[in-house]
């Protein structure tokens, strides 16, 4: 009986195979294209916050005085995420003592 089909026919297991090979390709790419980066990017932030702390407790005889904080661009992470004001000392105070 000839009914006239013609063609391919994939078996499930193909497709099946296909998807998953699909799903991997795309998670490689999320991971070496910088999809997976967040969690990389607030240690090295955090880091950056730390080492301005110690600079900052260092140049001011450890007194985390306003006076040194206010100085342009010498504790830059500190600066932008506190903001260069007096409020914005106080709260990188608290936070590089620790009471944040």
């Amino acid at each position: 009986m000839d009914n006239g089909l013609k063609g391919l026919s994939l078996p499930i297991e193909t497709i099946v195979v296909i998807v998953v090979c699909i799903l991997i390709l795309v998670i490689v790419v999320l991971f070496f294209g910088g999809g997976f980066n967040q969690p990389a990017t607030e240690i090295t932030l955090e880091g950056q916050l730390r080492t301005n702390c110690n600079d900052w407790g260092r140049d001011s005889g450890y007194q985390y005085d306003n006076v040194t904080y206010l100085v342009p661009n010498a504790y830059p992470a500190l600066q932008d995420k506190y903001n260069m004001t007096e409020a914005g000392a106080i709260a990188a105070k608290k936070f590089c003592i620790g009471h944040e």
